[in-house]
């Protein structure tokens, strides 16, 4: 029993780097989820159709995916390693045959740039503010004319 815990605490102190940058994916996802969750139920509340239960589903939603993506990134990082130890695979195998967390990370960015686009134009509805106003603002040409006139 002590080996068989010592080996499974060697496979987990293999879990490499990419695996703990698509957890802080995974994180910063969550945090979109919620903002997005959030302002959304704030809208609807401005509308008088509050529903405290959707809001709790959608935070339900978004930690159970939290929990089932990082699951998948640990099998996916631990598995080669896995097959290492069992020799059914060499030290030199990459894991481009299975799904690699690097894969699993893009799929995390472009949710996070969904979730983030629609909390920019959720913001701009609630706060009636007209993006061409935002750009005109953040524009850099308007930036850099107005540091040369002062």
């Amino acid at each position: 029993m002590k080996q068989l815990f010592e080996q499974i605490l060697a496979i987990l102190s293999t879990i490499e780097y990419d695996l703990a940058t698509a957890l802080l994916a995974l994180c910063l996802l969550l945090f979109a989820m919620f903002c997005n969750q959030v302002l959304g139920a704030v809208m609807a509340s401005t509308c008088g159709q509050f529903d405290s239960k959707r809001l709790g589903k959608s935070i339900i939603k978004g930690m159970l995916i939290a929990v089932a993506v990082s699951l998948f990134c640990i099998v996916l990082d631990v598995f080669p390693v896995l097959l290492e130890r069992v020799d059914v695979i060499s030290k030199d195998f990459k894991a481009s045959k299975i799904v690699t967390v690097l894969e699993v990370l893009s799929i995390l960015v472009i949710a996070i740039m969904k979730y983030c686009k629609e909390i920019y134009e959720k913001l701009l509805t609630l706060f009636e503010v007209n993006k061409e106003e935002v750009d005109n603002l953040v524009d850099p040409q308007n930036y850099v004319a107005e540091k040369e006139v002062v």
